[in-house]
């Protein structure tokens, strides 16, 4: 039977970390005009919601447990309008950094006060912290039953998420089989993050807060980019409200979503997304692989 053609030219996942002031405290940096820029979000995430409104965009938001219990009101609006809610540790630690113990239970805790306040228990997460060490984080997700994550850096394409890994005395990578468990990775460039955020100190963070139109060519030159070379690929852009939520930013964003739906893009949560791959799949599932 042949297979019908999406309507489509590729796919985009808008989604959104919901940080707040929880990556100024969980960096030591606690003083009342640092932790005013992460308060922010607050009142930038109802301009985000009222956006993906205008334009029927359901997205995924990742939020830790300390946003949503600092914010609660805030971050049940997002699950109220529809949007995906998925976990982004419990204070936007460092998880990889942690004993497993307290891995299990920054992911789980996040998981029963995300659900507790939106109605929605998260299938997916993006791991807050440094480099995540060798993911042993990833296999404890896995075996807590995630369907996906979004911690790591790549391509346009999903891919099962790998095993912890060791680093032999040749320097080359050794990893077990994959785990049961979707990874949809981003990039830098597709994160506002990277592009506006300026910090004087630690964290120090030294972006030259460009012009957003100079953003904007970016990141329409990706979706030409992908709609051309790797249709069946997907986009994942990584907002923050204290960041994006400025008029210029907001503006910007609008248009480029704007040229995304003129180039017959369609919008979809990473859940969505993680869902397809598994589906379409089926002969990739790693044989013993990590089952919750």
């Amino acid at each position: 039977m042949p297979t019908t053609k999406p309507t489509y030219s590729t796919t985009i996942c808008m989604s959104v970390d919901y940080d707040a002031v929880s990556t100024w405290i969980a960096a030591g940096q606690t003083g009342l005009r640092t932790l005013s820029r992460g308060e922010f979000a607050e009142l930038a995430t109802p301009q985000l919601l009222a956006i993906f409104k205008r334009f029927g965009i359901t997205t995924s938001w990742y939020v830790p447990g300390t946003t949503a219990l600092q914010y609660p009101e805030s971050v049940a609006a997002v699950g109220a309008a529809g949007h995906e809610i998925a976990n982004h540790t419990l204070r936007h630690e460092d998880i990889g950094a942690l004993p497993v113990d307290q891995m299990r239970d920054s992911l789980g805790r996040t998981n029963d006060i995300l659900e507790r306040i939106t109605g929605q228990r998260a299938v997916g997460a993006r791991l807050s912290g440094a480099d995540l060490g060798d993911g042993t984080c990833l296999r404890i997700m896995a075996e807590m039953g995630f369907r996906y994550d979004s911690s790591l850096l790549g391509g346009y394409r999903p891919f099962w998420a790998p095993s912890p890994h060791t680093i032999d005395a040749e320097g080359l990578i050794q990893r077990g089989k994959p785990l049961d468990m979707v990874e949809l990775p981003f990039i830098w460039i597709l994160t506002d993050f990277s592009q506006f955020e300026f910090h004087y100190g630690p964290p120090q963070y030294r972006a030259l807060l460009p012009n957003a139109r100079q953003v904007e060519e970016v990141w329409k030159d990706e979706i030409d980019d992908l709609t051309t070379r790797d249709p069946g690929g997907f986009l994942m852009f990584a907002l923050h409200p204290q960041v994006i939520g400025r008029g210029s930013r907001l503006a910007m964003l609008e248009r480029v979503i704007e040229h995304a739906l003129e180039k017959r893009c369609r919008f979809a949560t990473a859940a969505a997304i993680a869902e397809e791959f598994r589906a379409s799949e089926p002969a990739r599932q790693p044989a013993g692989a990590v089952h919750a």
